[in-house]
């Protein structure tokens, strides 16, 4: 009698199954939405464990432990990362040595720019100068918009740098039984 219920199959009319099928995929939307503060970190947390375990594993044979290794690793990235943002950050610092030429250049294209465009529609270059003026306010005032977002941004940022090892380490250290749910599952 039990196996009869199994064979059994229900039907449900169209309306149920779409509706079920709709509920679901905004319950997946929005919990990727409220989720991506962890979900992201957590996948590129899984792509780079996925990256670093040939590694990892490559120290395990040469009779280091599975904590001192995954450690070893991260901190091999971490020194990387930080030789290249320390490469960027010098190159930035060269380039804004040659700010101030870079900006007389700059406006001498400017005033050659207001001149051409002067004789091409004979706008004048007081009307030039409002119009940019005024672009230029609207500019600042919608910038403390843009600031909240950077900042945000930036925030979300730290924070992804900030976990990213941590779920790293986590995924290197307890691969064994990620790969035993696998194959149980």
């Amino acid at each position: 009698m039990r196996n009869q219920n199994l064979n059994s199959s229900v039907t449900y009319p169209f309306w149920f199954k779409s509706t079920i099928i709709l509920f679901g995929l905004c319950l997946l939307v929005v919990t990727l939405s409220f989720g991506k503060f962890i979900l992201m970190p957590l996948a590129f947390a899984a792509i780079f464990s996925m990256l670093l375990n040939p590694i990892v594993a490559r120290f395990e044979t040469w009779k280091m432990g599975r904590t001192f290794s995954i450690v070893l690793v991260l901190l091999m990235i971490i020194v990387i990362v930080t030789g290249l943002l320390t490469l960027l950050t010098v190159r930035a610092i060269g380039f804004t040595d040659k700010i101030p030429e870079a900006a007389e250049k700059l406006k001498e294209s400017v005033i050659e720019g207001t001149i051409f465009f002067e004789r091409f529609t004979g706008i004048s270059q007081g009307k030039q100068t409002e119009y940019v003026t005024n672009s230029i306010n609207n500019l600042f005032d919608t910038g403390s918009e843009f600031l909240s977002s950077l900042l945000q941004a930036t925030t979300g940022t730290i924070t992804l740098f900030g976990l990213l090892p941590v779920f790293i380490f986590f995924m290197l250290y307890y691969k064994k039984m990620w790969v035993y749910v696998d194959r149980c599952g």
